[in-house]
């Protein structure tokens, strides 16, 4: 289930990044079949905190969006559960069922597949695949039109993840430190051109009010 989740999410070519985040530690691969091993690896060592970034890199030296090489997919975060509730309010959904919920009618309503729906632990990661790796020049004004989108329709995402190119997310089989293991809930195996996601996704555009429109009466 790993290897075919990477390969779904992630770009064919360039650095991978791994991220150790008790250590504060970057482990680097020059393959996906490399990144496969190595995290499949990290969580049979029993590792916490593991992530992985989204994205490919040109030089194996820093996570930095300067950085990224190439990207094939979107995602979102969403919190979810009654501790992350009790702190954040309605910024997160109080369970995942909810935010499940919330996740397949926007889906729905937009006519969206995501590639995977995946139980983080505490909420959910949803990823929309590309049929191609792009670069970040391109992705970006997509992921800003979704991640627009999704919150002017009040889905509770993070707004720092969906247009953050070099994001790190747990990988399929990780733990989080709940104690939850990380896993798919959904698969459709759906991907998108960008051209389709732009189309449908185009960018919002804030109306600001005049002030002399608000001087006439």
């Amino acid at each position: 289930m790993l290897d075919a989740f990477y390969r779904a999410v992630l770009p064919s070519t360039g650095k991978y990044a791994l991220f150790l985040g008790e250590r504060k530690q970057h482990l680097w691969a020059y393959s996906l079949n490399e990144l496969i091993l190595k995290t499949q690896r990290l969580i049979n060592d029993g590792t916490r905190a593991l992530y992985f970034a989204t994205a490919s890199f040109v030089e194996p030296k820093t996570r930095s969006q300067d950085n990224v090489q190439l990207r094939r997919c979107f995602a979102f975060d969403i919190d979810a559960g009654p501790e992350k509730f009790a702190k954040h309010g309605d910024a997160v959904y109080p369970s995942r069922d909810e935010a499940l919920a919330a996740v397949v009618a926007w889906c729905k309503q937009h006519r969206l597949a995501p590639a995977y729906v995946v139980s983080s632990g505490a909420g959910l990661h949803v990823y929309f695949a590309l049929d191609s790796d792009v670069t970040p020049e391109e992705w970006l004004p997509v992921a800003k039109a979704l991640k627009a989108r999704a919150l002017a329709d009040g889905l509770r995402i993070d707004p720092a993840v969906t247009a953050d190119s070099a994001r790190v997310l747990r990988p399929l089989g990780a733990s989080h430190s709940s104690g939850a293991t990380v896993e798919a809930l959904l698969s459709s195996g759906k991907t998108y051109t960008l051209a389709r996601l732009a189309e449908k996704f185009p960018p919002i555009v804030e109306r600001k009010r005049s002030r002399l429109n608000d001087d006439v009466l």
